[in-house]
């Protein structure tokens, strides 16, 4: 008996986390302009929850309470593009710009400066896309295909469209899903304009040292929902 209240003050712990958080919708940006590292620390929260909310579903279903069917594909989504999409989106812009000048300017004074902020956005857009390919249950979806792949702005959102167009019939959940995709990538392609100062350098830095707080976030949610499995396991069968 004393196991099973010890599993149920994990649940509610976790009922507590999830009243205090929300994922909301696919919307990325909660005011009219945010800097690049709140919004990286805003799709990472939105991760955080996602894994808040699986963890209580997880703990439920170990005790038994069959709780209401819980599909979280739409809101890993939403967590997903409002980190991974936003910043592919912010990444492909400083790419862009940088390129641009280089192009424009060649090897003058700042090209050093220039290429080192390419290099540097460059290798971060790759990790970027590499972390979210293995952490979604959706890699080899077609939308998700078209946002990494290496084109320019008009080429993505060409290949997206026509995607939506080609679902028009089949599948009002999987425009939608697109959709979100596509504002979650221009929210963070916007981001980076003419005023944008953000050294990329920094913003690199910054979201390491996030993901290192959003790994031992995930880690503890998966090890608290493998406790309370464990703790029902010995009670229902206890040592000989």
């Amino acid at each position: 008996m004393l196991n099973k209240t010890r599993a149920k003050a994990k649940k509610f712990l976790y009922e507590l986390k999830e009243n205090a958080k929300s994922i909301g919708s696919g919307t990325v940006l909660e005011k009219d302009k945010a800097d690049i590292t709140e919004l990286i620390d805003i799709g990472f929260c939105k991760m955080e929850y996602l894994h808040t909310l699986e963890t209580k579903y997880s703990i439920s279903l170990y005790l038994e309470e069959m709780p209401e069917e819980h599909d979280l594909s739409q809101t890993r989504s939403y967590a997903e593009f409002s980190l991974y999409v936003m910043l592919i989106g912010y990444l492909d812009a400083v790419i862009a710009i940088c390129k641009d000048f280089c192009d424009k300017h060649g090897r003058n004074f700042e090209f050093h400066y220039v290429g080192e902020h390419l290099s540097t956005a460059s290798i971060l857009r790759d990790r970027v896309i590499k972390d979210y390919l293995e952490g979604t249950a959706y890699p080899d979806e077609e939308y998700i295909k078209a946002i990494t792949e290496e084109s320019s702005f008009a080429e993505k959102m060409e290949k997206l469209m026509s995607l939506i167009q080609f679902n028009e019939k089949n599948s009002h959940n999987e425009r939608i899903l697109i959709s979100e995709l596509i504002q979650a990538y221009m929210e963070g392609f916007k981001t980076t304009g003419p005023e944008e100062k953000k050294d990329i350098i920094h913003v690199s830095s910054f979201y390491e040292e996030r993901q290192k707080a959003y790994i031992k976030y995930k880690s503890k949610c998966y090890e608290d929902a493998e406790e309370v499995k464990a703790i029902l396991q010995k009670q229902n069968k206890p040592l000989l």
